[in-house]
Formats: C-alpha cells, structure tokens, sequence
C-alpha cells in the first residue's frame, strides 16, 4: 500500500478494493505452526527461525542482501 496526502492507494495493477495485507505480517497458519512446545526452550525456537532465515536467504532466485542500518550491504546471495 502507498500513500499520498489523500490517504492510502492499491499498488498498479491491483482492484482498489482489494485487501492487502502488510509485509511485516507474520503469518503462522502455515504448516510450521504447532502450538507451544514445553520442552522446547526459546532459543532452540530463535536457532531453528535464524536457520531457517538463512535457508530462504540462500536459496533466493532473485538476488537479495542484508543491509546494515547505515544503507551498507551486510551480506549478498549473488
């Protein structure tokens, strides 16, 4: 979603009425999701979310990078 001094517009190419939902939402209805494990302690859960980060990361066709706070490439997939 972009805006303006109106208010909010759809993306080009989407109906105006379309929901979007933000990037930033974390979706957990996935098949990863399983409720609460008590043995399992949170950084095994922070371990396993890192490595799976760095799975995708690695594994992106289009090329990404991890950028510091500065605007400097941290890392690059090329």
């Amino acid at each position: 979603m972009s805006g303006t001094s109106e208010g909010p517009r759809a993306p080009a190419g989407t109906s105006p009425d379309a929901v979007d939902t933000p990037v930033t939402e974390r979706h957990t209805a996935g098949p990863a999701a399983r409720p609460p494990d008590p043995v399992r302690s949170a950084a095994d859960t922070a371990a396993t979310e890192l490595r799976d980060h760095r799975a995708a990361f690695n594994a992106a066709t289009l090329p990404m990078a991890v950028v510091d706070g500065r605007g400097h490439v941290v890392r690059a997939n090329d």
